[in-house]
């Protein structure tokens, strides 16, 4: 989940149909007045929109598929491994199987954004934002 105070993006999210949803502290989905957000995950785009509060700036997005057709999925490589401070090395074997299969090079500079988002308190969006990554929203 990354928090992302940009309302130009999280506009262009709605307007291109993506289920986004604000989220509290703990990274738990709220409706407009800050409550839980009771069976959030089976309520449609225009439900979720209906509880959007633009004020707060924690946003949440669902994973498969959208009203717009299109997918999003997760793929979470940790590799950080808390107990050397440093890449855990069979999670570094795997996330490397991975890189070395994927042809899309789009796919292979997301991964390695996020690699360098672990290593830093940088989000997505701003590594996004600092190589101008064309729109692909």
């Amino acid at each position: 989940m990354y928090i992302y105070n940009n309302m130009q993006f999280i506009q262009q999210l709605v307007d291109n149909k993506y289920s986004i949803f604000n989220v509290d502290m703990k990274k738990l989905p709220v409706m407009k007045n800050g409550y839980g957000f009771k069976g959030w995950i089976n309520k449609s785009y225009d439900e979720l929109v209906e509880q959007h509060n633009y004020k707060n700036n924690k946003w949440g997005l669902r994973l498969g598929e959208h009203e717009n057709g299109r997918c999003v999925l997760s793929l979470d490589f940790d590799i950080y491994d808390k107990s050397s401070n440093g890449d855990c090395i069979e999670t570094k074997i795997l996330l490397d199987e991975y890189l070395h299969g994927v042809s899309n090079h789009k796919a292979v500079l997301m991964f390695w954004l996020i690699i360098q988002i672990v290593k830093s308190s940088k989000t997505l969006f701003h590594h996004l934002e600092e190589i101008n990554l064309p729109n692909t929203v």
